[in-house]
């Protein structure tokens, strides 16, 4: 079972807070109304498999995974690879691993989870069912803990009306 645990929030309003961001970038700026990070680690059966211990910009990854389970209806052989902006890999590490921070990779048999940053080479294979609720728990954990209850969002926005602003751009 793979579980994403989120800690450590810290909030930002303005897009002049978010470090890397700017107006000529990102015309429409209610899309980055708000930057929240914090650390993100991710389990497989209890076992620590990738940290992020500070500044992980979790809305933007948040929004990188619906997206992505979205676009499995149409291409359910598709890999998932988040890359954090600004991030740089080794030469190393481009040979060793897929080109993210996460990685969930479509295999003969079903899916591996990879890291760049992993603590170890997890050998389980997991079926897309496996991969599709453990984002979706986290999913759901950011819409309703983060957006609404930390922020104090309106019920209208979520995930997807991010999503759907962010292509009307």
């Amino acid at each position: 079972m793979i579980n994403f645990l989120v800690k450590n929030l810290n909030f930002q309003q303005g897009i002049d807070k978010i470090e890397g961001l700017s107006y000529l970038n990102y015309p429409n700026l209610s899309y980055y109304e708000y930057c929240i990070e914090g650390a993100l680690n991710i389990f497989v059966d209890g076992k620590l498999f990738y940290s992020e211990e500070e500044h992980f910009d979790l809305i933007t990854f948040a929004l990188f995974c619906r997206k992505w389970l979205n676009q499995l209806e149409g291409n359910a052989n598709k890999d998932f690879v988040y890359l954090s902006d600004g991030m740089a890999l080794t030469e190393q590490q481009e040979q060793e691993y897929p080109k993210g921070n996460i990685c969930f990779s479509h295999v003969k048999d079903g899916w591996k989870i990879y890291s760049i940053f992993q603590e170890y080479d997890e050998k389980r294979i997991f079926s897309l069912k496996d991969i599709q609720i453990a984002l979706a728990e986290f999913l759901d954990y950011i819409d309703n803990e983060v957006i609404q209850n930390h922020l104090k969002a309106p019920p209208s926005v979520t995930l997807n009306s991010l999503i759907e602003q962010s292509s009307n751009s």
